[in-house]
């Protein structure tokens, strides 16, 4: 809708727009309905909307929708954003590879959710992650470690889920993450392995110590014999000197 220069209502306003899509035959389309209202060039007391639904059947993605509006019309500008993905597949999807351990999701159906919400300076926010129907590859070198990751992160393949928050204002936020699964595996780790990681530690001193401590011992003992025939030397020179008619 135009509107004259020298009026306080918008120079433009689109009330709204229609989005479609049909994914046919092509594995890289997806099926995607929307809508978008309130373009406008100036705040005009109704918020911009944005609602999106979308499926990429070929892709195995589905489920995914966002909705979103912002309003500046108010004292306090306020902005909300939701989104939702229901399920994305993962496949040979790395975690951790080094030449120690190989840890990897060999399959499973990633689900994520976030919202947020800014009004003025403060924002909230808080999102969620979880991996469903889940199988992992683990190798490692190290027999212990491959064998306490299986007997933890097997159990948990079913779902695992991580969440996080962040608060606060502008320069000031605070960022909040946990995970059931996370913490069980850490404590796990933790309780299987202080006791050999103290006792490597330990082997690890002696080592040092009995390797470099005979060559500290040598180094000293030369270096002091060395000190003690300057000495003599020195000396001897001058008793010669001051000996002398």
């Amino acid at each position: 809708d135009p509107m004259p220069a020298n009026s306080p209502k918008p120079r433009f306003l689109v009330r709204a727009v229609t989005i479609h899509s049909v994914a046919g035959s092509d594995l890289h389309k997806g099926n995607v309905q929307g809508e978008i209202r309130n373009v406008a060039s100036r705040p005009m007391g109704e918020p911009l909307t944005v609602d999106l639904h979308a499926d990429f059947p070929g892709l195995k993605i589905m489920g995914v929708t966002m909705q979103a509006s912002v309003d500046h019309s108010r004292p306090q500008p306020e902005e909300t954003l939701d989104f939702k993905l229901d399920s994305y597949p993962l496949v040979d999807w790395a975690v951790e590879q080094t030449p120690d351990l190989t840890l990897a999701v060999a399959r499973g159906n990633l689900k994520v959710s976030f919202h947020s919400l800014s009004e003025g300076a403060s924002v909230s926010s808080k999102w969620m992650v979880a991996l469903n129907d889940s199988a992992f590859l683990i190798d490692s070198r190290f027999p212990p470690m491959e064998r306490t990751l299986k007997e933890t992160l097997i159990p948990l393949a079913p779902a695992i889920e991580v969440e996080g928050r962040l608060t606060g204002t502008n320069g000031k936020e605070v960022f909040e993450i946990q995970s059931a699964a996370g913490h069980e595996l850490a404590t796990v780790l933790a309780q299987r392995f202080a006791t050999p990681l103290q006792n490597a530690r330990a082997t690890v001193q002696e080592e040092i110590h009995n390797r470099f401590m005979p060559q500290q011992k040598r180094l000293e003992t030369r270096i002091l014999n060395t000190t003690s025939r300057l000495d003599r030397r020195l000396a001897d020179s001058l008793g010669a000197v001051v000996g002398r008619p």
